[in-house]
């Protein structure tokens, strides 16, 4: 019998797939048991989406503290360079995330990361999906006490372009590997807005 972590009434967890909720707040906790796994399903009040019911069976959380310790030093981000300055903090706000390039996980892993970004977008025209990045890639409540809008949307479009360029990177290491009905399938269920397009575009180069 396995075992998820487990959360009591109070903690404050993450959803590593959802940064951008922010911090969440216990309120209930009730233990589930299904085909020999045993999990919770937690009511959890998130600083930036309200109140969410999930079963940490199909949706893993993190403690607060398990994820700034993963998010604390992100690898610079490939490319990525601000005009006359070397700002490390900048340079981490536009940084890739691990669960796109970490080399220990699957190909089909990081690609379903990669597509997931484009939750939030393709420009720095939206707002609150600017926003909402910006929240998932720092942690912060409000990154705005700590940067300017001009600084979130120029980190945003140096993340663009080095996400798009990573996703024809793992594109061409699929295609090197005979993985390409691998492609086709994470382009069919892709649901992100522009993933798909994205997708279908690298692999025709």
């Amino acid at each position: 019998m396995t075992q998820t972590p487990t959360f009591d009434v109070g903690d404050v967890v993450v959803h590593p797939r959802r940064p951008e909720w922010g911090e969440g707040r216990i309120l209930r906790a009730i233990r589930l048991e299904k085909d020999g796994k045993i999990g919770q399903r937690l009511t959890i009040r998130f600083g930036n989406k309200g109140e969410m019911t999930i079963n940490t069976l199909m949706a893993p959380l993190m403690s607060k503290g398990t994820f700034d310790q993963m998010t604390s030093s992100p690898a610079p981000s490939k490319g990525a360079d601000w005009p006359g300055q070397a700002d490390d903090a900048r340079k981490r706000l536009a940084a890739l995330p691990e669960a796109l390039t970490d080399p220990f996980a699957s190909l089909a892993k990081r690609l379903d990361a990669t597509l997931h970004s484009f939750r939030f977008g393709v420009s720095s025209s939206d707002g609150k999906a600017l926003l909402d990045w910006a929240v998932g890639q720092t942690g912060m409540t409000d990154p705005m006490t700590k940067f300017t809008r001009h600084e979130i949307e120029q980190a945003f479009e140096l993340f663009l372009r080095d996400r798009d360029r990573h996703l024809v990177d793992l594109v061409r290491q699929a295609k090197k590997d005979g993985k390409t009905p691998l492609l086709q399938d994470a382009a069919a269920q892709a649901k992100a807005p522009g993933a798909r397009r994205a997708l279908e575009a690298a692999m025709r180069r």
